[in-house]
């Protein structure tokens, strides 16, 4: 019994360097956690924190309006469907425009307002209307070239002589009167083209006089 009782001490002291022996490795696994744990905390951090993927922004697309603008330099009143009277070059600006859908019925023509201007004080004509036309032959001498052909149709009203007995000015018979053109020539590339233009100002005998003026020449064209 006294052998036990004093046993006794030296056993518990035993039991307790065990116990601390083994308390840092327990501790920390508390302490820590299994790793698992703290990976799948982590992934779930990470995800929490990203971002939501965002929608890519639709770029607006721009409508096209002007097709094409062209310039040119016209020899007046040449006399063609008509006498040689007023005299003078002419300076002729064009725009064209991109056919709207509803044309499409009528083979899609484009748009254009233009002006011939006259540099010597003799008439002068600003006129609309329609133009048809298209390239008809591609040799392939350059990217997007090609031979063309366009006619147009519309309406003018100009600053000439209605009644004259003027010898260098012709009598119109109206301010208001159809216009006819013809552009013939070659698209060098997708943008630049050269052409021969002609085009006529009369109001086909419905007025008393309708002297009619043509006028000739070249234009370079710029289309976009």
């Amino acid at each position: 019994m006294a052998f036990a009782i004093r046993s006794c001490p030296a056993l518990v002291g035993a039991v307790v360097l065990v116990t601390l022996s083994q308390a840092p490795a327990s501790m920390a696994q508390l302490v820590s956690g299994p790793a698992s744990t703290g990976q799948d905390q982590t992934a779930q951090a990470q995800t929490a924190q990203a971002p939501p993927p965002q929608a890519q922004p639709q770029m607006a697309t721009s409508t096209r309006i002007v097709d094409e603008v062209k310039l040119g330099l016209l020899a007046h009143d040449i006399g063609f469907l008509g006498h040689h009277v007023e005299g003078g070059e002419d300076v002729n600006a064009e725009v064209l425009f991109v056919s709207p859908d509803f044309l499409r019925y009528i083979f899609s023509p484009r748009p254009h307002i233009g002006a011939d201007i006259n540099g010597s004080g003799y008439t002068s004509n600003y006129y609309a209307g329609l133009t048809w036309g298209g390239v008809f032959y591609r040799p392939g001498w350059n990217r997007g070239d090609g031979f063309f052909a366009y006619f147009s149709e519309g309406g003018s009203v100009n600053d000439g002589k209605i009644t004259s007995t003027q010898p260098n000015r012709k009598s119109l018979g109206s301010h208001e009167l159809f216009k006819e053109g013809l552009d013939i020539g070659y698209q060098l590339n997708d943008v630049i083209n050269v052409a021969g233009y002609i085009d006529h100002i009369s109001n086909a005998d419905l007025a008393t006089h309708n002297a009619g003026i043509t006028n000739c020449g070249l234009r370079v064209g710029y289309k976009f």
